[in-house]
């Protein structure tokens, strides 16, 4: 007896048949109807005795689809967007062989040749997946097309004919976001910045290509992605900083911070959402400076401070500065075990403000923003002199007597150079003790000299106020900053 399902047009063989009672027999449908693949179909019961005719048995089958294919257990993370790496899938049962047709009785269709049963095809997305081979009886794998995402439809054909589905909800490994970064944002009232910023997350690129299709950070949308080399970041192109500082300056109620969440799109996946993930830096914070008090400039001072650069954004990034006075502190150099702390040398500062020698410190972030915090650093006393140091090297001086009234004088060689740093008015009087001279012992026929010389200035020098003023007898060399004399020419300074 052969027995078999048809809709009127075809015949869908079930069997063997094998008795149960006198009454009942039973069979196995081997092979699916294609239609009843993806739906329940119903179908009519027919049977034959031997090789006559089919008699309707007047009863109906509702043939419902198979469970779905599935990746198999032990199936890896696909690549994605490389069309590379093996996917491996797990049928519902075992695939049809040339006997399930076999099976079937003398009225059964003859089976499909054997490169027919060995050879599966595959479509993912309605993409085709390469190479597919059967590597058991109830597992295949195939080549996939360059992919992403969730939710990816698979559909396997069996013997040129039979199909079986499934869902693969998530054959790729997903891209993640997570907190940490910092942007310095620049000033509220600055013209449009556009930065480029590296989005916080790993698995953000593959194969040289971004996974995220669009992205905001703070709600302000990025203008393109980037891949960095090996797909280490992902980079938001063009990113307008100037729109979110003019928006969270506002919001921000005194806070130097903001937090800000990042939205991405990946594929057909529902929207990434990162909450704070990225600081949003408004200004920089000086905590503070160390020493309060310095013996002048090029002192070292330590200055603890914070969102003075930033960890997200890239080229081109400014390095802080820290103003003293405003001038910019010099050799700023960032510790490499702490990096809120950064050392300096005090730089020459401009005397003339009232609240000299108290100094303000401020710091300007890499985004150009200054920091409001109160941080002070006291400069030395307003007065001070001393002889140049090219001076004190050049010892002895050569000299000789002169006599000032009769314009004969000689000028001090070399000629010594006084330095005077004043911030109100001084008078500068200079007298050299000169007992302690020497010189090579002359001729018996030589003139004598005196007991001991003083060398002294004709006058004194009037030094006006604020100023630093370097006073020489010759060619000497300036400083950075404040104002110079020199000494009266040699026709002014005369040896007694």
């Amino acid at each position: 007896m052969s027995i078999a399902l048809t809709n009127g047009s075809a015949r869908y063989a079930c069997g063997p048949v094998l008795t149960v009672t006198p009454s009942a027999v039973s069979c196995a449908l081997a092979l699916l109807p294609p239609n009843a693949t993806n739906a329940s179909v119903v179908y009519n019961l027919v049977a034959a005795a031997g090789a006559g005719p089919w008699y309707a048995l007047n009863f109906t089958v509702v043939v419902t689809p198979p469970p779905p294919v599935t990746p198999t257990t032990c199936a890896a993370s696909l690549a994605p967007l490389s069309g590379a790496g093996r996917l491996l899938l797990e049928l519902p049962r075992p695939r049809p062989i040339a006997a399930d047709w076999n099976a079937t009785g003398i009225n059964a269709v003859q089976p499909p040749t054997a490169a027919v049963l060995d050879t599966p095809v595959v479509w993912l997305n309605d993409a085709p997946c390469r190479n597919p081979t059967f590597d058991s009886v109830t597992t295949l794998s195939c080549t996939p097309p360059p992919l992403d995402g969730v939710g990816i439809s698979a559909v396997v054909q069996l013997a040129g004919a039979f199909n079986v589905t499934g869902v693969l909800p998530h054959p790729f490994a997903p891209p993640t976001l997570y907190p940490g970064a910092t942007i310095a944002l620049p000033p509220a009232n600055a013209t449009s910045t556009l930065l480029n910023v590296t989005l916080p997350g790993s698995l953000l690129c593959a194969a040289g290509q971004p996974r995220l299709s669009a992205a905001a950070i703070g709600g302000v949308p990025c203008g393109g992605f980037a891949c960095t080399v090996g797909d280490a970041s992902l980079l938001c192109l063009r990113w307008n900083g100037s729109a979110l500082a003019a928006s969270v300056t506002a919001v921000a109620n005194g806070n130097a911070s903001v937090q800000l969440n990042v939205t991405t799109t990946w594929a057909n996946a529902p929207q990434l959402v990162c909450t704070g993930c990225i600081t949003a830096v408004l200004r920089p914070t000086l905590h503070a400076v160390y020493p309060s008090t310095i013996t002048g400039h090029g002192a070292v001072l330590v200055v603890s401070l914070a969102g003075a650069v930033d960890t997200a954004t890239v080229a081109p990034i400014a390095p802080p500065t820290v103003l003293v006075g405003g001038t910019p502190c010099v050799s700023l150099t960032r510790s490499p075990s702490d990096p809120n702390l950064y050392t300096c040398a005090a730089p020459y500062v401009n005397p003339r403000p009232q609240s000299y020698p108290v100094v303000s410190v401020q710091v300007c972030n890499s985004a150009g923003t200054l920091s409001t915090e109160t941080a002070t650093v006291t400069y030395p006393a307003t007065f001070g002199v001393s002889w140049a140091s090219a001076t004190l090297a050049a010892s002895p001086m050569a000299v000789l007597p002169s006599d000032p009234p009769s314009g004969f004088s000689l000028p001090l060689s070399p000629p010594p150079v006084l330095l005077v740093f004043a911030r109100e008015a001084a008078t500068c009087t200079i007298g050299i003790n000169a007992s302690t001279v020497t010189c090579a012992v002359p001729p018996a026929t030589s003139l004598g000299r005196p007991s001991s010389l003083t060398v002294a200035l004709a006058t004194a020098i009037e030094i006006p106020a604020v100023g630093q003023w370097q006073h020489d007898g010759g060619n000497g060399d300036g400083l950075d900053s404040g104002r110079r004399g020199r000494l009266p020419s040699a026709t002014d300074c005369h040896l007694q």
